[in-house]
């Protein structure tokens, strides 16, 4: 009896160990499919990136070797156009003295008093880089941001104000990096965050010792940097308490 007992207990535990290890088989097959599939997208991605940045590389050499004030002020103002999806929002304004772009996240005015005649109160799409005249829109649906009034406010509201350049800035604030959501962070004086990508273009907007101001209000409003040529608004990332 107890003979039969051990022998039905040793058939129960030896399928079981026969279906573990099939499932631990599998699992191995399955892991190291994805190995490879995550070797491949991990591929492709850094070649993606390297396109991205010979492509930014000579879209800065075109802008420093350009002489054309207005191009050079639309392809800096572009890079704060919504370039993922077809909106509004993926072209610039154009007014008679005023390059304006924005994303929903940012924006940018850019006082330029070279903007050629049959350009002026149009719309252009991002990535136009020549040939503008041809690629005009008269009638679109554009939000009504007024990035002036909004400059007006934050300076009548801040609580911090500094004036510096480009390579000032990161001496003058006390910057912490983090992330959150496959985003890159920086937090200024551990008190307001912003995206890393938005803060790094909107310094690479004015000219090497191009003096502008940075206007906080608080760690919920946005941030401006601002000279009188140009003047920048982005909204800041509201991190959780175990983000800080």
């Amino acid at each position: 009896m107890i003979l039969e007992e051990l022998e039905k207990e040793l058939k129960l535990l030896t399928n079981k160990a026969e279906k573990l290890e099939r499932e631990h088989s599998e699992l191995e097959e399955q892991i190291y499919d994805l190995e490879i599939e995550k070797n491949d997208i991990e591929s492709e991605l850094d070649e993606i990136n390297h396109k991205i940045n010979i492509i930014r590389q000579n879209i800065n050499d075109f802008v420093n070797n350009n002489t054309d004030p207005f191009v050079m002020d639309f392809i800096k103002a572009s890079f704060f156009c919504e370039q993922r999806y077809e909106t509004g929002l993926s072209y610039l304004k154009i007014t008679n003295n005023e390059i304006i772009a924005c994303d929903g996240y940012r924006a940018i005015a850019v006082k330029n008093n070279d903007i050629p005649n049959n350009l002026k109160n149009t719309f252009i799409k991002w990535n136009v880089r020549t040939s503008f005249a041809e690629k005009t829109e008269r009638d679109m649906r554009y939000p009504n941001i007024d990035i002036k009034q909004i400059a007006k406010n934050v300076m009548e509201n801040y609580i911090y104000k500094i004036r510096t350049d480009s390579n000032g800035f990161y001496k003058v604030f006390n910057i912490e990096y983090t992330s959150s959501n496959d985003v890159n962070i920086m937090i200024l004086n551990d008190y307001i965050a912003l995206n890393q990508k938005y803060l790094e273009i909107a310094l690479n907007t004015f000219d090497k010792l191009e003096n502008f101001d940075v206007y906080i209000v608080n760690k919920l409003r946005e941030i401006l940097l601002i000279n009188n040529r140009i003047s920048i608004i982005i909204l800041p990332i509201l991190l959780h308490k175990n983000e800080d």
